[in-house]
């Protein structure tokens, strides 16, 4: 999600945006992205849905 971010921020933070992401972001992106089997782009699922964990897993999931 980190390199997502960079990328994403290094393309959108110049204007006029910038065609290249530098090599040190694009190629560990590239692989952690392989890996995972997800497109390195940064999306919905990255920084919503997967952005949590269970503080206490006892307890479980539900509503409070």
């Amino acid at each position: 999600m980190l390199l997502s971010f960079l990328g994403h921020f290094y393309i959108h933070s110049s204007y006029p945006y910038l065609a290249n992401v530098p090599r040190a972001v694009a190629l560990p992106w590239v692989q952690v992205s392989d890996k995972l089997g997800v497109p390195p782009v940064l999306s919905y699922a990255d920084t919503v849905l997967w952005n949590w964990h269970l503080v206490d897993k006892a307890r479980g999931l539900k509503a409070e």
